[in-house]
């Protein structure tokens, strides 16, 4: 598959406000989702929710992919111990980065009180992302797989920008 990637950043201003903001794309993308598979090994130990949907009974048959539960038999039954396709996912995704809001007071006030400029902002980083990615987050993988990864932290910050 071609991988493609790109950002978009814009930066706006309206008399004292300014506004910007940092949206990042990539597709083309896949990723084997070993955490995933690691929490569908049905021995009922730190298990996702995904589980729910194993065959249980001719009238409650499950979701078509996770095999019924089987003793002593978890890792063979769901492959967990395989790099099977099962488990291997698109991870495109679009974000939005980073944005931040900005006021600059107006030179009249600034004037009387020897300052340059004095801009007042609020920030976000890491703030929203769309993908049909199942795990946390698709950037989080090494080498194509991912592996019980740390997410990014969503981050706001508010400061102060001063010009003496």
């Amino acid at each position: 598959l071609p991988t493609y990637f790109g950002a978009f950043n814009t930066k706006m201003t309206y008399k004292n406000f300014d506004l910007s903001a940092l949206i990042r794309f990539s597709g083309g993308n896949v990723i084997h989702n070993s955490t995933r598979r690691d929490l569908l090994n049905l021995n009922f130990t730190n298990n996702s929710t995904e589980i729910l949907g194993r065959w249980q009974s001719v009238a409650a048959p499950g979701d078509g992919m996770t095999p019924r539960l089987w003793a002593s038999g978890n890792t063979f039954v769901n492959l967990t111990g395989n790099a099977t396709t099962r488990f291997v996912e698109d991870a495109d995704y679009i974000k939005l980065d980073n944005i931040s809001l900005g006021y600059s007071l107006p030179k009249s006030i600034l004037d009387r009180t020897g300052i340059n400029k004095l801009r007042i902002f609020v920030q976000g980083q890491n703030l929203f992302m769309i993908t049909a990615y199942k795990g946390i987050d698709p950037e989080m993988e090494s080498t194509g797989v991912d592996l019980n990864g740390t997410p990014r932290q969503r981050v706001f910050t508010m400061g102060v920008n001063l010009s003496l």
